[in-house]
């Protein structure tokens, strides 16, 4: 049985962009990333950053919208009820914050077909943040 962790791969925001700028304070979703039949752990490494200085309030949360359904392309979690996954802060001073921003979440991937990166900038509306994202997989087959 072999066993392979190098399968990296980025998420893709709407127009297959490699990123996406929230200058909303509205949900942005990705565009859907297959998940391989033989994964079962994944990991989803998410940066954030900013053009202008970060003051209090500039944060990006972001959940997972899943498709554990292998006959159905849209039966992705709704938006809403989507798994959180956590929240990155780009202020500085505040702890944890930093400017720009990385972090990987862990996601465990097993039964599921596909994905989904929801993302939400608290202030995007009036200070923009520019997003990226990219999923390594571990495979056992």
């Amino acid at each position: 049985m072999a066993n392979s962790n190098g399968n990296a791969v980025t998420v893709t925001w709407p127009t297959a962009a490699s990123n996406v700028t929230l200058n909303t304070n509205n949900r942005v979703t990705s565009e859907a990333r297959s998940i391989n039949a033989d994964a079962v752990r994944g990991a989803l490494r998410v940066g954030a950053a900013m053009g202008t200085s970060p003051v209090a309030g500039d944060y990006v949360d972001f959940w997972i919208a899943w498709n554990a359904i292998a006959t159905s392309g849209s039966a992705y979690d709704t938006e809403e009820h989507a798994q959180y996954l956590g929240r990155v802060n780009l202020v500085p001073p505040e702890d944890p914050g930093e400017k720009p921003v990385a972090k990987t979440f862990d996601m465990s991937v097993s039964g599921k077909q596909s994905f989904k990166v929801i993302a939400k900038a608290n202030q995007g509306a009036s200070r923009s943040v520019t997003v990226e994202t990219a999923y390594n997989e571990h495979r056992m087959g």
